[in-house]
């Protein structure tokens, strides 16, 4: 968990102030306001890229807080989910990106087997939850009518 509570202070949204100990037991959230202060950094960023992109985004951040904050899902689990995004979104790759298209195989790749393996771990209600609260997040922002 020391890999994503790095992750996750590095992005602004977690401190030292998020742990918690009780007895032997270590356990670690992220508060609302955090995530709230977070996003609402992003608001402008989103507004530029439009709804369906902004849409998008937030359904995924969502989504990996649902699996972040699920205790039935195990530790190795989550730090597979956070180490196929790092691999994908950082500059150095086994094949480099700027070969174009062959450089994207490797990036595919561990998706495409990221992917495979969270469809047996993510449940219906998860994406259901996530999708709301996107939804919820872009009614905030005045990017959609209706939430």
């Amino acid at each position: 968990m020391k890999m994503i509570d790095d992750i996750l202070t590095r992005l602004g949204i977690k401190s030292g102030r998020d742990f918690e100990n009780e007895n032997t037991d270590r356990k670690t959230y992220v508060s609302d306001d955090k995530i709230k202060n977070f996003l609402n950094s992003l608001k402008d960023k989103a507004k530029k890229v439009g709804v369906v992109v902004a849409r998008k985004a937030l359904q995924g951040f969502y989504l990996l807080l649902e699996i972040m904050r699920n205790p039935e899902i195990s530790t190795i689990d989550k730090i597979l989910v956070v180490g196929v995004i790092l691999y994908i979104i950082k500059r150095g790759d086994l094949i480099p990106d700027s070969l174009g298209i062959f450089g994207l195989i490797d990036d595919a790749t561990f998706a495409a087997l990221e992917y495979k393996r969270l469809k047996k771990i993510v449940t219906p209600e998860m994406i259901r939850n996530a999708n709301q609260k996107a939804e919820n997040q872009l009614f905030d922002w005045g990017m959609v009518d209706i939430a």
